[in-house]
């Protein structure tokens, strides 16, 4: 296990430090509670208001005050037929805008390259932004008063899910907490762009969402076997589970862990995140089955833009996971000679499977598949409950 740089560190300024928007009582407000230790080294917050056609039209800054404390920044109530409200933070071409078109909102995700990465709709959500090795994107939550036994404040669960991890030392940090009780299900997990498997107090895996059930499928990072999770890799097993014994054992506030893993085709790197609720009483915001986890692990790479577009490809002309995973490679400018080398497999299995993909995807050569892979639009996040 290699020692991690700060470019390495994956979630080292995610779901924790965020800046968190709600649409409240039919205006714009920006709440953001104990913003010395929520948002790391976020020093400047900007919220602008424009009309989608010309500069902002008002704009309002947050410098990083010299305590922690609650700020809130407010519009007054105009009558747009069309704007855009952006939320940026310090990391560069990084936003979450809304766009108001008379009753509709619309969100925009956009990535670091100013690419976007998803539109969703957005009445009546909470959006936050997140930073995740280079991939920014946004997640909006459905805020419905009628899921009383399903709602948690949203943050809290940012928090237990991922823990600010600074030069490669993991710290626990204190996360905003915004007031707002929101609709957690498996559907808003199923959406997020890593995987999450959370285990009871045995070690069993309860549940794992859809981009944690693909990684198992794929099975050349982790697998499920008897109902328990391993690491593929022999070495990287034993740093997993001897992880998960010290998690598991009862000692008192445990130091969430992360792991680095190459897999079988030990061709880059996986973060692993290795942590668990605080208490019992707070497990539940993390509950999605009927029992309450103990342990929760999130894992992913540090997604290039091919990657993250390949799946959608994927899910839209229906590729199976190592399929998805040789169209973003091809996409990444690797040849089959070295896709074969990496996944130790012969090279006349990656063209039968390369045929699967150009047949499924309608094209016909590796150049126009490289092209959809790129130029395909996101789609939009149609978060639903469960």
């Amino acid at each position: 296990m290699s020692r991690f740089t700060d470019s390495e560190v994956l979630f080292s300024r995610t779901l924790s430090s965020l800046a968190g928007a709600a649409l409240l009582e039919g205006g714009w407000r920006v709440a953001l509670r104990d913003l010395s230790s929520a948002l790391g080294d976020v020093t400047q917050l900007r919220l602008c208001l424009s009309d989608g056609a010309s500069d902002a039209i008002e704009t309002y800054d947050w410098q990083r005050p010299t305590s922690g404390g609650t700020v809130q920044f407010e519009r007054s109530a105009r009558d747009k037929s069309a704007s855009w409200k952006s939320i940026q933070t310090q990391h560069p071409k990084t936003a979450v805008s809304l766009l108001e078109t008379g009753s509709k909102r619309y969100g925009r995700a956009l990535l670091d390259d100013g690419d976007i990465f998803g539109d969703f709709p957005a009445s009546g959500t909470l959006i936050t932004l997140l930073d995740m090795g280079g991939v920014h994107g946004a997640l909006a939550v459905n805020i419905d008063a009628h899921d009383a036994d399903e709602r948690a404040t949203a943050l809290e669960m940012m928090q237990r899910l991922h823990l600010p991890l600074e030069q490669a030392a993991v710290a626990h940090s204190t996360v905003a907490t915004i007031q707002s009780q929101l609709s957690l299900s498996g559907a808003l997990l199923d959406h997020l762009p890593f995987g999450l498997v959370t285990l009871d107090m045995t070690g069993r895996v309860l549940s794992t969402n859809a981009a944690g059930q693909r990684l198992v499928d794929l099975g050349t990072v982790l697998v499920v076997r008897d109902q328990r999770l391993y690491a593929c890799d022999s070495a990287e097993n034993q740093a997993v589970q001897t992880a998960l014994q010290n998690l598991l054992s009862g000692r008192e506030n445990p130091d969430p862990r992360l792991l680095k893993l190459y897999g079988i085709d030990g061709e880059k790197p996986w973060s692993l995140s290795i942590s668990r609720p605080e208490t019992p009483d707070h497990a539940g915001a993390l509950a999605w089955t009927n029992r309450r986890p103990a342990a929760v692990i999130c894992v992913s790479d540090r997604d290039p833009i091919t990657t993250v577009r390949a799946r959608q490809i994927a899910a839209t002309y229906g590729l199976s996971p190592q399929e998805e995973l040789l169209a973003a490679r091809i996409a990444a400018g690797d040849s089959l000679a070295v896709i074969a080398e990496r996944t130790q497999r012969s090279v006349e299995t990656l063209r039968t499977q390369l045929r699967a993909v150009f047949q499924k995807a309608e094209v016909r050569t590796q150049a126009e598949l490289v092209q959809l892979v790129l130029c395909a639009p996101t789609a939009p996040l149609q978060l639903s409950r469960a």
